[in-house]
């Protein structure tokens, strides 16, 4: 069983290691956790604490337990034989990185029928006549069409016109479907879920792997609301 740590070494660029912010907000989100043997997961402590050892697993939601953040899964089939999946109830989106920011995803954990040139995001949407109230977040699927009418756009606006526009949306892309390539062993998404069987299965491509927290960017000359991965890797990278 492989173990997962981090450690500081002096002689490592400072890019490749974690900042002192960003283990306090990991190490708050573990206290702040239960950690339940048994379910791809094991604590032992130790003399200098606690290590936590995580089973591997591979993609396209084979494993146990959650699963990786925003990780589409197999969810089996309708009584009328069509493929289901769903997104990892371990998913996250907060205002910092610090667990008590997190606001609530509408749709996780929750099975829904997909086709092949199915889209599957996030959508966090404010309120038009509160734009200050906290936003909703909810998990949506389905070929873009009426739902992401500007696909693949992330921001939706009020007013199109410059300095008038108002955010009303932001839609962030988790995973999307290919057909299966012709040549198996020439794909670039050979650990990809496979969903259906036959002449019918396809692919659904993850994108998003990583808890995702919300800042303000710069979008179009508009200062706007973005989701960007809780733990960023360093400029260089």
């Amino acid at each position: 069983m492989p173990q997962v740590g981090f450690r500081f070494q002096a002689n490592r660029p400072l890019r490749e290691q974690l900042t002192a912010a960003r283990l306090n907000a990991m190490l708050e989100a573990i206290e702040a956790s239960t950690i339940t043997q048994g379910v791809g997961y094991m604590a032992r402590g130790l003399p200098g604490g606690q290590v936590l050892q995580i089973t591997a697993r591979s993609g396209g939601g084979a494993g146990v337990g959650y699963g990786r953040p925003f990780e589409v899964q197999n969810a089996g089939a309708t009584s009328g034989g069509v493929s289901q999946v769903k997104v990892s109830l371990d998913s996250w989106l907060s205002y910092s990185a610090r667990p008590g920011d997190k606001i609530t995803i509408t749709g996780l954990g929750e099975p829904f029928a997909i086709s092949l040139g199915d889209k599957i995001w996030l959508k966090v949407a404010w309120d038009p006549l509160n734009l200050s109230a906290p936003p909703t977040a909810t998990i949506v699927h389905g070929a873009p069409g009426t739902l992401w009418p500007d696909y693949n756009n992330p921001v939706l606006f009020d007013d199109l016109e410059e300095g008038n526009k108002k955010q009303l949306e932001w839609r962030e892309l988790i995973a999307w479907t290919e057909a299966l390539a012709a040549d198996a062993a020439a794909d670039p998404y050979l650990d990809s879920l496979v969903v259906g069987s036959g002449e019918e299965a396809f692919r659904v491509i993850q994108r998003v792997t990583m808890h995702l927290v919300l800042c303000k960017r710069c979008f179009e000359n508009n200062n706007v609301w973005v989701t960007d991965p809780a733990f960023r890797p360093g400029p260089e990278d």
